[in-house]
């Protein structure tokens, strides 16, 4: 349909959920990766975060208010918050010894999924961000902790399952789980999947499949139990996701990636009157 701004590097994209906005992480001219705001109508491009440190992902809040962001500035990956107008200071949410990647703001905003990197395996861990009482830190725990690499976690629209992605069969898979129970997990994908999202009824689950294409799963979710249906690939194929950030709109519409425009397009060949052709 068209593209937004001007081509850069992106390390990760999302959509706001009113799909008005874009929040991007992008380097500037001395190669610091920021976050920048894009006005997706007019592709005009915003910066958010000004520190020395690198800022690589950026989430946001399901009223489109806030952002919840990682940056270096002190020497890990650790989590801030800022208003997505730009206007106030930046919040220090989280803080620890090990680098953090936020994938998902829970819809009431009550928690923060995020996954870690480092060591022999990524893990997936839930951050409540109310406390337990005032003047307490955050604390967060392991959501999954299989000695296999899990990341990617999303919220389902209702909060109640999670999509995320793991290595556990020798590739890359996409599963669905309870939040509360994520270790009663139901496979997704079957051919490999990254990069779960999810559709606004939370009645599909849409992930890149290896070969590059997008590709949609049902998923019949009722109380406890979950159950895959129809798996099919959508109308677009993206060059590589894997290796470039891709999302897709909150209505479940539009998909935006990040391509390398340097790359020559493969060329179209059209043949007309095929069908006599085949009389020859």
């Amino acid at each position: 349909m068209g593209t937004i701004g001007e081509p850069r590097r992106f390390f990760d994209i999302e959509f706001s959920p009113d799909q008005r906005n874009l929040m991007a992480s992008a380097p500037d001219a001395a190669g610091n990766y920021d976050l920048w705001m894009y006005d997706t109508k007019r592709g005009l491009p915003t910066r958010m975060t000004f520190d020395p440190g690198g800022e690589y992902f950026g989430i946001w809040s399901a009223d489109g208010r806030s952002i919840i962001f990682n940056s270096t500035r002190k020497g890990h990956y650790d989590l801030y918050r800022k208003s997505a107008n730009g206007a106030g200071p930046e919040e220090l949410v989280y803080a620890d010894e090990t680098d953090k990647v936020p994938t998902s703001w829970s819809h009431d905003g009550k928690s923060l999924l995020y996954f870690t990197g480092g060591g022999e395996h990524y893990k997936l861990y839930l951050l409540p961000l109310t406390l337990e009482r005032p003047g307490t830190p955050l604390k967060s725990a392991p959501l999954l902790n299989t000695g296999f690499d899990e990341y990617s976690a999303k919220f389902s629209p209702d909060d109640r399952w999670i999509a995320y992605e793991t290595n556990q069969s020798g590739q890359n898979e996409v599963y669905v789980a309870p939040s509360s129970r994520p270790a009663e997990k139901h496979q997704v994908s079957s051919r490999g999947g990254t990069g779960p999202r999810w559709s606004p009824d939370g009645k599909k689950i849409f992930y890149a499949a290896l070969d590059g294409r997008l590709t949609e799963a049902e998923v019949h979710l009722s109380g406890e139990t979950a159950e895959v249906g129809a798996v099919r690939p959508v109308f677009v194929k993206m060059t590589k996701p894997v290796d470039g950030p891709w999302d897709v709109s909150a209505d479940g519409q539009r998909v935006l990636a990040a391509v390398n425009v340097e790359k020559s397009a493969e060329p179209v060949t059209l043949v007309q009157n095929w069908i006599g052709m085949l009389k020859k």
